[in-house]
């Protein structure tokens, strides 16, 4: 059951932007590479989500880095991780 905090995220989070650039990865996300539980929707909440919070990162502290860098950063260490498990 999800939790009511959780459900309830900042407004930002629920941005008309945010949900179409959503709807474009989960359009893009080839079914047959996920398994037959995770929804493509999942994955690119989950890949915006992260870019999203690459940004804030780098709006802090990325003053070295172009914001893209710091995304597609965080994106590949991310697959990196993933693809590095069993």
């Amino acid at each position: 059951k999800p939790i009511p905090l959780v459900a309830n995220a900042p407004t930002l989070l629920h941005h008309e932007t945010l949900q179409e650039i959503e709807k474009l990865i989960a359009s893009l996300v080839a079914s047959t590479a996920l398994p037959p539980d995770v929804p493509a929707a999942l994955v690119a909440r989950t890949l915006v989500a992260a870019a999203f919070t690459a940004l804030i990162w780098w709006a802090q502290h990325g003053a070295k880095l172009r914001a893209t860098d710091a995304t597609m950063g965080a994106l590949r260490a991310i697959a990196a991780t993933t693809s590095s498990r069993p």
